[in-house]
């Protein structure tokens, strides 16, 4: 799932294609790694455009109420690349950037912030 992240910027076709997969993995791996990279391939591939940000959103706010606090930084990142490529969807995350912004983590705190900066 690593190398899958690390390439998703540069085919996001294809993660599309795979869609089903990498959500399956999100949600049911047993890894926290796998989840990680998961998250952080679907983060990736949503910033590379409005329409694979569009279909990706709702996986990601999926697994906002689904995967728990422990993933909650890494969902959070994933959403600055749809608010920067997206006018409509930033409106939408700018939410979720304001609700856990008080959070008690500070990782989560910290990327609620940051996609609060970037949705404005």
């Amino acid at each position: 799932m690593h190398a899958v992240a690390f390439l998703s910027p540069l085919i996001p076709g294809r993660i599309i294609a795979a869609l089903d997969d990498i959500q399956e993995r999100m949600f049911t791996d047993s890894s926290a790694l796998v989840r990680d990279y998961s998250i952080q391939c679907l983060g990736n591939a949503a910033s590379c455009g409005e329409e694979e940000a569009r279909k990706i959103l709702p996986i990601l706010k999926k697994g906002l109420m689904e995967l728990g606090d422990k993933y909650l930084s890494k969902l959070l990142s994933a959403m600055i690349g749809i608010a920067k490529v997206s006018p409509d969807l930033a409106v939408e995350v700018l939410m979720y950037g304001y609700d856990y912004a008080n959070h008690p983590k500070s990782s989560v705190q910290k990327a609620a912030k940051k996609l609060v900066k970037a949705a404005q």
